[in-house]
């Protein structure tokens, strides 16, 4: 957990300080930051979207 963290605030822009003023921006802010972070793990990791089976639309 330390690891994720510390990569969290090692980042280019900005992961130590916050990028914008108020509670609720600097959320979603760090959600943000968390999504980039997670996808950015997920394509390194090579994982690729499930397949899509045959399913006829009605």
């Amino acid at each position: 957990m330390e690891r994720k963290l510390a990569h969290l605030t090692r980042r280019l822009h900005g992961g130590r300080r916050a990028r914008v003023r108020g509670i609720t921006k600097v959320t979603a802010d760090f959600l943000l930051l968390v999504a980039a972070q997670n996808l950015a793990r997920i394509a390194k990791l090579g994982v690729s979207p499930p397949k899509i089976l045959n399913v006829v639309p009605i």
